[in-house]
């Protein structure tokens, strides 16, 4: 049902101010939705410049930059390639690798 969300909405809004990885933004851009989300946090980092950003949340400024984006919006063909170089199983191996570091088994 999320897979079938993503793929059928025009945009995907991130407006979070404490987020952890940003998982849902990279799971949109997979799906070629525009993502809309916060500079704060670490979302920049993840989403990098294939998401538009909120530099404020003020009404007036947020509707621009939304209005802007579906105006020009991103490549789909660059943003699934960029979010397809997060998996889960990548997730997953580098979060075993580092419990192993942790606990003295590499």
């Amino acid at each position: 049902e999320k897979k079938w969300l993503y793929r059928h909405c025009q945009a995907y809004f991130f407006p979070s101010t404490l987020e952890g990885f940003g998982i849902p933004g990279i799971e949109a851009l997979q799906m070629g939705a525009q993502v809309f989300a916060s500079r704060l946090g670490s979302l920049p980092e993840i989403l990098s410049d294939q998401a538009f950003y909120f530099d404020s949340f003020e009404p007036e400024q947020m509707a621009g930059t939304v209005k802007d984006g579906l105006r020009n919006p991103k490549d789909k063909g660059a943003m699934k390639k960029y979010a397809d170089k997060f998996s889960y199983d990548r997730y997953t191996d580098k979060y075993i690798s580092l419990y192993h570091k942790l606990l003295g088994m590499e």
